[in-house]
């Protein structure tokens, strides 16, 4: 059993049914082949490190999945290559890797989807900020 994890960035004109639809594409190359998708989740709106097609963010999609062995990657090609042909997509990565898990990735993690809170935003003040004793610091 083989384990990737793939991540690809959709223009940020796209609707968001539109990058559903999509992930739900490549998702079907995949389980066609015999992929297991483990996670699919929608990182949402995201600014870039850099710009790509001139564009500042874009929809970030991540997919975790199985394959059954080594000669199924050939559904990864094609997945990959099915990307290169819209116009959407701005890049996509495919990592192998060496065992994979339920859990969620990290990104998730920070991010409460329930609630919409961003644990990364937060600050945590353990200690209260000093205080000057009669006002203002000179």
């Amino acid at each position: 059993m083989s384990f990737y994890e793939h991540i690809f960035l959709v223009s940020p004109n796209a609707t968001t049914q539109k990058v559903e639809s999509l992930a739900d594409d490549y998702v079907n190359i995949l389980t066609n082949e015999g992929a297991v998708i483990l996670r699919k989740e929608f990182w949402g709106v995201r600014p870039l490190a850099y710009q790509i097609r001139k564009h500042a963010h874009a929809h970030y999609v991540y997919l975790r999945f199985s394959l059954p062995s080594k000669e199924a990657y050939e559904a990864v090609r094609e997945m990959e290559r099915q990307m290169r042909l819209e116009d959407m997509i701005l890049r996509c990565s495919t990592m192998a890797l060496e065992k994979a898990d339920d859990s969620p990735s990290v990104v998730a993690q920070k991010r409460d989807y329930e609630t919409g809170f961003d644990r990364s935003r937060s600050r945590k003040f353990d200690s209260p900020r000093p205080r000057f004793a009669g006002g203002a610091p000179a």
